[in-house]
């Protein structure tokens, strides 16, 4: 998933600045098993990996990687 995620961000560096900055941070430490606790399943380990590198795309993106915004692993940072 960090290799995959590394290739992402040098061709979004190289050519979609402003969607690479749209990025989120990583999730929060204990995100994920909360999410998992909250839905009575467990997450894939890849899910868990790829959340700890981006989790989403920020609110104000004007294009997206993501279909849709989702706050279940925390709230966008301000």
């Amino acid at each position: 998933v960090d290799a995959a995620w590394g290739r992402v961000e040098t061709w979004l560096a190289a050519n979609a600045r402003r969607l690479a900055k749209s990025l989120r941070p990583p999730a929060k430490p204990g995100a994920v098993e909360k999410l998992q606790a909250a839905l009575g399943v467990a997450l894939p380990a890849d899910f868990a990996a790829s959340v700890a590198r981006h989790n989403g795309q920020s609110d104000a993106a004007e294009s997206g990687l993501f279909p849709h915004t989702d706050t279940a692993l925390g709230p966008e940072p301000a």
